[in-house]
């Protein structure tokens, strides 16, 4: 604008060189009859990449965390890049149309008042752009995050691309907590992660439909791969739709030194999935690093065939049979299991825990209470 002073801009431009983290969520608001703050428009960065140049406005920036909210327009993406550089490392971006209601109510505002509806097709090639500089400002990555919720398959093709790139990844996240996410991790994805050398933190999706027949040639060709696969993994956080595929998935996916280990199953489980499941965990190579375990599967039902029946019975209890293989984890500190089946838990059987663990300090066995079928249709 024509009313900035040239010494604040310089002063604002020297000051931006010792930033080293931008982390927070970022709205941008006009005339708001809520909330008089006012943020910076995204011209502005337009704006700064003119002054700028091909130099990045803070190239000592080590974090970068930016949480689009509704209220701002997509175009905000298009000069985000004049924050990148090779000291860029740490990378968090996250864009939600989902959200916009109910912040809008809080507001009492509309989009309408604030800009104009945002093009898909510009969207789509707004991120793409922006993935595709920070391929090339900073390849040095060690933490990434990028979820825009709707995605085109352009946008997630773009992701994977910037994913496949950063071959220094310690902290990878690739899912999304909403509903039907569209970031799900396919066996080209689970076999390129295995091969990073420092990655030692996954967050991932898997939707069991959607793998092909041959995926365990994509994953590990050979057993002497997926005995080396994840050399660095500590901890492994999934969420699945059943456990049947990440039973089948584990003995290929090595897991040496993993310690701590999360699974979130969001779908009906048929009951006889619980003791393959566990048998396959303790058969991991990290049996005696694994130090946290967490399972939550808050839908369980008898049968395979019981989840297309329509008929409900009430599961079998988890108890020493389905449990039995876990006691191998001689280094297990925290276990917790939070399932819609009953349990069976003697004192034999908390014996039995006690002498195979005993580095445990967290015991947990919950149930889901929130599930449970009307009398019509037990």
């Amino acid at each position: 604008r024509d009313d900035v002073n040239k010494a604040d801009l310089v002063r604002f431009l020297v000051n931006a060189q010792r930033v080293k983290a931008i982390v927070g969520t970022f709205e941008y608001y006009a005339r708001s009859p809520v909330r008089s703050t006012l943020l910076a428009a995204p011209m502005v960065y337009t704006t700064l990449a003119r002054v700028l140049a091909t130099s990045p406005l803070c190239p000592s920036l080590c974090r970068l965390h930016y949480d689009r909210g509704e209220l701002t327009p997509f175009s905000v993406f298009r000069g985000l890049y004049i924050l990148f550089s090779s000291t860029l490392k740490h990378f968090f971006v996250s864009s939600s149309e989902q959200r916009g209601e109910e912040s809008r109510r809080r507001r009492r505002l509309s989009l309408d008042e604030l800009y104009t509806q945002s093009n898909p097709a510009e969207d789509e090639g707004t991120l793409c752009d922006m993935l595709a500089k920070l391929r090339e400002r900073s390849p040095h990555m060690q933490s990434f995050y990028v979820i825009v919720e709707p995605s085109t398959s352009a946008m997630i093709s773009a992701t994977l691309a910037a994913i496949f790139d950063f071959r220094q990844l310690v902290t990878l996240d690739y899912h999304t907590v909403l509903e039907g996410g569209q970031y799900l991790a396919n066996p080209a994805f689970i076999a390129h992660c295995a091969q990073l050398p420092c990655l030692r933190d996954l967050r991932i999706e898997i939707d069991d439909t959607s793998w092909p027949s041959d995926w365990r040639l994509q994953v590990a060709p050979s057993q002497t791969d997926a005995s080396l696969s994840f050399p660095r993994l500590r901890q492994f956080n999934v969420v699945v739709k059943t456990l049947a595929l990440l039973t089948e998935l584990l003995p290929y996916v090595g897991f040496p030194i993993l310690e701590e280990l999360s699974v979130y199953a969001v779908g009906n489980i048929p009951r006889d999935e619980f003791h393959p499941f566990f048998a396959a965990v303790a058969a991991l190579p990290a049996q005696h690093t694994l130090r946290s375990f967490h399972l939550t599967a808050t839908k369980s039902v008898v049968s395979s065939a019981a989840t297309s029946s329509g008929c409900y019975m009430h599961p079998s209890p988890i108890g020493a049979e389905t449990l039995e293989p876990m006691l191998v984890m001689s280094h297990l500190q925290c276990f917790v299991v939070f399932l819609r089946c009953p349990y069976d838990i003697d004192d034999t059987l908390l014996r039995r825990m006690a002498l195979a663990w005993p580095e445990l300090t967290k015991l947990e066995f919950l149930r889901n209470p929130y599930h449970e079928p009307n009398p019509s249709q037990r």
